[in-house]
């Protein structure tokens, strides 16, 4: 499990120090500025870099959709775990949709309503050690798909005898 967050993380990274979707939103008229790219990033793969990343800014929306969503990362990681489960993909993926889309929904009325003012987050900013060279990125690709290469080849040697 993992080696889930580690691969995504490396992902993370690549696409970040690529910069493909500024190029992206750039192509389609969008301006955001890189920061925001970045936490959009996060918040749909892995859950605790989106929280660590927006929680230096008074995005509490966002906050809120990234921790209903839970990122690609623990929905894969739930898919591992379940897996001999006949589990609808779709409806899954749907229903963590709506589940954000309700969390941001709920947050903004309590926002709206609210009698005190929200000056910080209480989360601190966590900042990761990580390599943002694109070289770097390739070879822990690389070397995560080699261990899940071997991982397969060994749990279906272990099923043969």
């Amino acid at each position: 499990m993992c080696v889930l967050v580690v691969v995504f993380s490396i992902f993370i990274s690549f696409f970040e120090s690529l910069k493909i979707f500024d190029l992206i939103l750039k192509f389609f008229g969008i301006e955001l500025s890189h920061e925001s790219i970045c936490s959009f990033i996060r918040t749909i793969f892995e859950v605790t870099q989106a929280c660590s990343s927006i929680s230096g800014s008074n995005f509490v929306l966002m906050l809120s959709f990234a921790v209903g969503w839970a990122g690609l990362c623990v929905h894969f990681q739930i898919f591992s775990i379940i897996g001999s489960l006949k589990l609808n993909y779709r409806k899954f993926f749907f229903f963590r949709l709506i589940h954000s889309s309700t969390a941001v929904i709920l947050t903004f009325i309590i926002l709206k309503f609210q009698r005190f003012k929200i000056s910080r987050l209480v989360i601190p900013e966590i900042q990761f050690p990580m390599s943002t060279h694109i070289f770097g990125s390739i070879a822990l690709i690389v070397c995560c798909l080699y261990f899940l290469i071997d991982l397969n080849i060994s749990t279906k040697s272990r099923k043969e005898t």
